[in-house]
């Protein structure tokens, strides 16, 4: 099976891999999917949240990553899958979700979307947060892998 991770992973963290690790041993193939239409105030270009997710998509043979524009669905109707994933923290997360889950499905009825809950140790982890911490120079090292860590520190130079 076949299932699309999207989001605007600005910037990818721990959270994020946690959901993409146990996502590429339960599914066949896992896109981690860029999103460029993204509604946030983005700190990283398309092209460096790109290159946060090769980073991670490297690490598994079945993960790839891509960015997309447009709606999920019609990402998923073009690469030939139902199935989109969404990580959810805490039930406020699950709401915001469900409401897109119930939209996309009334876009396309054969999308599914499949929630995977966020394990213990990364369930306070939010890229706003992260992205705040950044803004300020602060430590990041306990929500962000060392190779993202590392990438974003290169961009600096």
């Amino acid at each position: 099976m076949f299932v699309i991770y999207p989001g605007s992973f600005d910037p990818l963290t721990l959270g994020h891999e946690d959901i993409i690790k146990r996502a590429a041993s339960s599914f066949d193939k896992v896109m981690i999917a860029v999103s460029e239409d993204n509604a946030k105030t983005s700190i990283f270009s398309v092209k460096e949240r790109l290159k946060m997710a090769e980073i991670v998509a490297k690490k598994y043979t079945n993960v790839t990553a891509s960015s997309f524009k447009g709606l999920t669905v019609d990402l998923a109707k073009a690469n030939a899958t139902n199935f989109i994933l969404r990580g959810v923290r805490d039930s406020s997360d699950f709401d915001n979700e469900a409401q897109n889950a119930l939209m996309n499905k009334t876009l396309d009825n054969s999308i599914e979307t499949i929630f995977l809950i966020s394990s213990k140790n990364v369930r306070e982890i939010s890229s706003t947060n992260v992205r705040q911490i950044l803004s300020l120079a602060g430590d990041v090292s306990n929500f962000m892998s060392n190779e993202i860590i590392s990438y974003i520190n290169s961009l600096k130079t």
